[in-house]
């Protein structure tokens, strides 16, 4: 089950305002992946680094991004995040999220 774009746009923007997690507990409420879904997180945070977001995070061993910040408000990231929306099932075609 793949996350829906717009609440992990919302909780980008947003992750200033809660409080840090426990690495712990966000390991254990992390699903397990697929080897199709660990190749397509590689692939788009790799996508991401090359278009614009230097900083995006990589990928652990489970294949699940690692925590670290980065700026996904700058330009070449909104940039990277258009090229790269189609690896990770976004159409090309996909209206803007408003917010």
């Amino acid at each position: 089950m793949e996350a829906d774009p717009k609440a992990l746009k919302a909780q980008e923007k947003c992750a200033g305002l809660s409080l840090p997690i426990p690495e712990s507990v966000l390991e254990e409420q992390r699903p397990e992946l697929s080897e199709e879904e660990i190749g397509k997180n590689r692939q788009y945070a790799k996508c991401m680094q090359e278009h614009g977001a230097p900083d995006f995070p990589d990928t652990g061993a489970d294949g699940h991004f690692q925590e670290s910040p980065w700026d996904s408000a700058s330009a070449g990231a909104e940039r990277a995040a258009r090229a790269c929306a189609p690896i990770i099932g976004i159409p090309d075609d996909a209206p803007s999220p408003k917010g």
